[in-house]
């Protein structure tokens, strides 16, 4: 999530807004934006955190994307965990996604962090890991996900101020969701472009009700 993919994207496909809405629910009005992966095709979620009103309609503008009518559909809360689902037919996507119990430095100014595993059946991804930061990460760092001793690198990729990581290899996709199944906990590090290392402590508690959840409703 011949030759180094990684190497590939540092140099070539950016990421790209691919659609934006506003959730109803959010008192604030904040835009949910969804940004694709560049390997993938699969999106992932950003919040974003401070940008008004009219900023998220001049990003509409910019995208020369139409406003999505589906808002995301919360299918169920699982202790740490919450499931969603989104769109319908082949753009169908649904996904599960925490925050970290613990970020540091926690005097460090980011916007909201999360934790994502997305299945799009229309594109044939399933389980696809992402990483939102709430900050740029340094030109060509790699991030590093721990559970218990097993270790996963993940590529990132820079769009204006925002940060997203993923993995290039579905083999340790699937290796590192099987591990946060069995796990209690886990940690992700990165590097941002200013400023020291992060350190995000994530709970798993919910985690595997949460994937069955999205493996049922996005077949």
């Amino acid at each position: 999530m011949a030759g180094s993919p990684a190497a590939s994207h540092a140099g070539g496909a950016q990421l790209r807004i691919s659609r934006f809405y506003f959730l109803a629910s959010d008192a604030d009005f904040r835009p949910i934006v969804f940004i694709l992966n560049p390997q993938s095709g699969s999106e992932r979620e950003y919040r974003v955190k401070h940008w008004g009103l009219g900023a998220a309609l001049g990003l509409a503008m910019v995208a020369s994307t139409a406003l999505a009518q589906d808002k995301p559909e919360l299918l169920g809360s699982y202790r740490d965990w919450f499931a969603y689902a989104v769109g319908k037919g082949a753009d169908r996507q649904c996904y599960v996604l925490s925050e970290p119990k613990q970020k540091e430095p926690a005097a460090m100014k980011r916007d909201q962090v999360f934790f994502l595993i997305s299945t799009w059946p229309g594109k044939k991804v399933t389980d696809e890991p992402s990483i939102v930061p709430g900050y740029s990460y340094k030109e060509g760092s790699k991030v590093q996900v721990q559970v218990g001793a097993d270790k996963f690198d993940f590529f990132t990729k820079n769009d204006g101020g925002s940060g997203g990581a993923w993995m290039d290899d579905p083999a340790q996709e699937r290796r590192l969701v099987d591990a946060l199944k069995r796990g209690a906990a886990f940690s992700i590090t990165g590097i941002p472009d200013r400023g020291a290392l992060t350190r995000d402590n994530y709970s798993l508690s919910g985690i595997s009700a949460a994937l069955q959840r999205v493996a049922a409703a996005c077949k």
